[in-house]
């Protein structure tokens, strides 16, 4: 897909690729060094892109019911919730065991309740061990 960056038409995967190889660049770099480019690059005035996305509508009714099974506790590490939301309830996110955007449904089978940690573990990591420990919780 094409971008407009100013006035210049950009190919977005490109511009991730880019973006992507700077992410490794700084993780590579000495504390001394990556301070120094933060230094160097630091700006207040920030690029903006705007990008497509979408949004699946996941039933309400399947989400609060996974999030009463748990019981306050995230079903991968076990521990409880890390905070209470405004209304005072533990704080967990639904996660859909097949990915909604890789096909899964939004059904009781294919949902459990995590922390934010592990939610976000799973979908960057997205470990077998994890998969097979949620997977087993609702069998």
């Amino acid at each position: 897909m094409k971008l407009k960056f100013g006035e210049i038409p950009v190919d977005e995967s490109l511009l991730e690729d880019h973006e992507e190889k700077k992410r490794r660049q700084a993780r590579k770099m000495s504390m001394t060094e990556l301070k120094q480019k933060a230094i160097d690059n630091q700006s207040k005035n920030v690029s903006v892109r705007s990008v497509k996305s979408t949004s699946y509508i996941r039933d309400p009714y399947v989400s609060e019911y996974a999030k009463r099974i748990a019981d306050g506790r995230c079903q991968l590490c076990g521990e409880d919730a890390p905070f209470t939301d405004n209304e005072g309830k533990p704080y967990l996110e639904t996660h859909h065991i097949e990915w909604l955007s890789k096909g899964g449904a939004d059904t009781l089978k294919n949902t459990v309740a995590l922390c934010p940690n592990c939610h976000r573990k799973l979908h960057v990591l997205n470990l077998d061990e994890d998969k097979q420990k949620i997977n087993r919780i609702t069998s």
